[in-house]
């Protein structure tokens, strides 16, 4: 789930390539269970709805409103945040954090002050894709471990967690 206004800055077609990628990495065969949720309002919207078509993600990529997104928060398994210029404090990441879900943020702004790599992907924006990718592919994990999930990553990748790839 990806939470704000449907903003270019916000990163949205960041997190629209990324989920492209998946699509073709994987094949799309383990996509079935698979949905992927902007909740949002902005100036994107309507380019962003029509931007999925063309791409052929409409089956598992939608865009919501919700007033209550505490509520879908605590129905998700995976947070993303791909702000390209600023991530405020921000209160989707922290009730996103506070529901248990496994979270993919981009390095920018005050990220740091409210996530750590313990906690966390933390990556650059120009290395987004690849960490989504990655969380993608321990999915399965997160499902059996929960919030446990992280320390997980960070065992099972300690080179991507080390910086080597990321920073």
């Amino acid at each position: 789930v990806c939470v704000g206004r449907l903003e270019r800055s916000k990163g949205v077609y960041l997190l629209l390539d990324a989920l492209e990628l998946i699509h073709s990495a994987l094949d799309g065969s383990r996509l079935g269970q698979w949905s992927a949720i902007y909740y949002g309002v902005g100036a994107e919207e309507e380019k962003l709805r029509k931007m999925i078509e063309v791409k052929g993600l409409g089956r598992f990529v939608d865009v919501k409103h919700s007033p209550r997104m505490y509520d879908v928060l605590k129905t998700t398994s995976i947070f993303v945040s791909p702000h390209l210029v600023e991530n405020n404090p921000s209160q989707s990441l922290l009730e996103a954090m506070a529901c248990e879900n496994a979270v993919v943020v981009t390095d920018v702004g005050d990220t740091r002050l409210m996530l750590s790599d313990e906690h966390g992907l933390i990556v650059n924006a120009d290395k987004y894709v690849k960490g989504f990718i990655i969380l993608i592919e321990c999915i399965s994990i997160y499902f059996v471990l929960g919030s446990s999930f992280t320390y997980l990553l960070i065992i099972t990748y300690p080179i991507i967690f080390g910086f080597t790839i990321f920073s």
